[in-house]
């Protein structure tokens, strides 16, 4: 018997943060005790795709994956803005996002 988490499927949403378009890809696992995502970040300059941001979103959750641990009765909505509040701490994320001050947008 393996110790590995079962996920779900890949999830994605869209929000704003601090004037950036931002999609993040995620999977939760299957007893809803943890979470893995990525994220793209768009800047207000640029044209934002979902499909480019899919894209963006879900290597970063394969090649540099966030992971948090979660409230097993944390609604989805809930989950959303917990990711939300702390893509800051990714280290990707870009430098006008709160209390990040390294990289660009990419």
């Amino acid at each position: 018997m393996s110790n590995t988490p079962e996920f779900y499927d890949v999830s994605y949403y869209y929000t704003t943060h601090n004037g950036y378009s931002v999609t993040i890809a995620y999977a939760r696992t299957t007893d809803r005790s943890q979470v893995v995502f990525g994220a793209a970040f768009c800047r207000p300059t640029d044209r934002f795709t979902k499909r480019m941001g899919r894209h963006i979103a879900e290597s970063r959750m394969h090649t540099r994956p966030t992971a948090l641990m979660l409230d097993p009765t944390m609604t989805r909505f809930d989950m959303h803005n917990f990711i939300r509040e702390r893509l800051q701490f990714t280290g990707y994320a870009p430098r006008h996002i709160e209390g990040r001050n390294s990289v660009d947008a990419a």
